[in-house]
């Protein structure tokens, strides 16, 4: 399978809506033919139940995972059902994929023409060869990726979660033609891309904050990146005092599971705490800081 090609900077590639009409299912991309074998391998993968489901908005008619496919995974158009279809369930938070990132871009969803546009991106592994990813989210997660990943580098694609909600499907007749819309259940998921070499270095950060015996001081000056982190720490201190925690075991419980929350967030390549406002122990905590540490330990 050909890719498109980033410009430096790691945008993602659009499709120029004036000039550059819309690729249906099986035409080549760059100009470049297309395998219809190896595309095929990578439909077949994403039916095999690998990807999450589809999302809101996307308009796919996704089959049950009992009929032998996965909500969400890419398929021949011919073998989904035109009309009603189970509603999908709300995929599991921190769903992982790594591999080479080699293509991504907007195209109907399931590359069906019926579908609304979604997101795609397209990985390949060794061990799970191509796979097929949708998600409306992902474009925003490449857009705002920290590490700027392009095409052919080395890219963990994480889901974070997913959020319930309600749409309106178009219901549609044997001859593909919308008689009504119907208002099914589905979810929206939030999704977080990022090079492996990028998740490998927050893994190190992620194990100086969980290092209890390090001085704050002292990592702060090896890493300036984690200071925002220290203060969170420092306010999340405050903020079991502020509460009058009776036991100081209260207080180490309270701030160990700050410390393991944001070790988490750290490691999984999420954006680092900004710095806070400097505040002493003898001083009550900030409305915001207060905030950002209970939203961690609830």
């Amino acid at each position: 399978m050909t890719t498109t090609q980033d410009k430096p900077g790691g945008k993602p590639r659009q499709r120029n809506r004036k000039t550059e009409p819309r690729k249906q299912k099986g035409e080549p991309r760059n100009g470049a033919p297309r395998d219809p074998q190896k595309e095929e391998q990578v439909r077949a993968r994403s039916a095999s139940g690998e990807n999450p489901a589809p999302e809101a908005g996307s308009g796919g008619s996704p089959v049950s995972a009992s009929a032998g496919e996965s909500a969400g995974t890419t398929s021949s158009p011919a073998e989904r059902p035109p009309a009603r279809d189970p509603a999908p369930a709300p995929a599991a938070a921190d769903r992982v994929y790594r591999g080479r990132l080699v293509d991504h871009g907007i195209d109907r969803y399931q590359f069906d023409p019926r579908n609304d546009e979604s997101y795609y991106v397209i990985l390949d592994s060794p061990e799970h060869g191509e796979q097929l990813i949708w998600g409306k989210d992902l474009q925003r997660a490449l857009e705002k990726s920290l590490s700027k990943p392009r095409e052919g580098a080395e890219v963990v694609v994480r889901q974070l979660g997913a959020k319930p909600v309600t749409v309106s499907r178009p219901v549609r007749d044997e001859d593909g033609q919308v008689i009504t819309h119907q208002e099914v259940k589905a979810h929206l998921n939030r999704w977080l891309v990022e090079t492996a070499e990028f998740l490998q270095e927050r893994e190190k950060l992620a194990a100086v904050v969980r290092d209890v015996g390090t001085d704050p001081k002292r990592a702060v000056a090896q890493h300036p990146e984690l200071a925002g982190t220290y203060s969170e720490l420092h306010a999340a201190r405050l903020v079991a005092l502020h509460q009058n925690y009776r036991h100081p075991a209260d207080v180490e419980r309270f701030v160990s599971r700050t410390r393991e929350a944001i070790a988490e967030e750290i490691e999984r390549g999420e954006p680092l705490s900004p710095p806070l406002v400097k505040a002493r122990y003898h001083r009550a905590p900030t409305q915001r800081s207060q905030e950002q540490v209970q939203q961690r330990t609830l």
